[in-house]
């Protein structure tokens, strides 16, 4: 499977304006977003999916580290490895004045791809992170995704239900969302009585009202059938109930793939 690094930026760009620009408008930021791609790109050798779910991880992280707006630039171009050979790069910088950047998982999903990250801080503020895939046809690994399935992601904070949606919808699920946890239960009944059922609930644990333990009991009694994910940030003291998985929050593209081909697997 290959990588063509500027159709990948400009699809993340559409799937994430959404965040970076009306999100932050509708709380009276601005953040502009500027573009220089390197026409002539060498295509790369990889998992196209899994390279736009660490592109709109990097462009949603990037947005919320500047919460009073800012700029953040995208460039692709190519160059020579120290090696001779030739290799194409994506680099996002922002101008955050603090930037705490997480990208030990991330660096060894891209480097079973063949791909490289880096992280440079800048003089004055602001981060540049550049993802580089070698142009040559070296062997590599290509992680296995899960059949497209269709997904309720239930969650009251707007940005981990934006995010979570765009990545989900990147690798071809069928999704629709939920802000409460009352709001996904109805949701999830009405969708089996209309004959289309859900394949999967992600929900998350602390929600006002109905927490993700009482919609994981709602779910699995009314629809065995259906899979439950719990997402949550409490780590192993907050108990699985009634769910099938538990996920760490924010969840990693990596870690919900794994599950979601868990669940795949349990209902064949």
């Amino acid at each position: 499977m290959g990588i063509e690094l500027n159709t990948i930026v400009e699809e993340v760009t559409e799937l994430t304006r959404a965040h970076w620009q009306a999100l932050a408008q509708r709380h009276g930021i601005f953040v502009t977003l500027r573009r220089s791609l390197r026409d002539g790109l060498p295509p790369c050798e990889g998992d196209a999916g899994t390279v736009r779910d660490a592109l709109v991880r990097l462009m949603l992280d990037a947005t919320d580290a500047m919460p009073e707006g800012g700029t953040l630039t995208i460039r692709t171009d190519s160059a020579r490895r120290g090696d001779g050979k030739r290799e194409a790069f994506v680099e996002i910088r922002d101008s955050a004045q603090k930037r705490d950047t997480d990208i030990a998982t991330l660096g060894g999903v891209l480097q079973r791809q063949g791909g490289d990250l880096s992280v440079q801080a800048l003089p004055g503020g602001g981060t540049t992170i550049r993802m580089a895939f070698a142009a040559s046809g070296r062997a590599h690994r290509v992680l296995g995704m899960p059949a497209p399935m269709k997904i309720l992601l239930i969650d009251d904070d707007i940005h981990i239900l934006d995010s979570t949606q765009i990545v989900l919808e990147l690798d071809g699920h069928d999704v629709a969302t939920a802000g409460s946890g009352a709001e996904g239960v109805d949701a999830a009944r009405k969708a089996a009585a209309a004959g289309a059922p859900f394949d999967v609930v992600i929900t998350d644990l602390g929600m006002p009202g109905m927490d993700g333990h009482v919609v994981a009991s709602a779910i699995k009694e009314a629809l065995p059938a259906t899979s439950v994910i719990l997402m949550t940030g409490w780590g192993d003291s907050a108990g699985q109930g009634a769910a099938d998985f538990v996920i760490g929050k924010p969840p990693k593209p990596e870690e919900i793939n794994r599950l979601l081909a868990r669940c795949g697997a349990a209902r064949a």
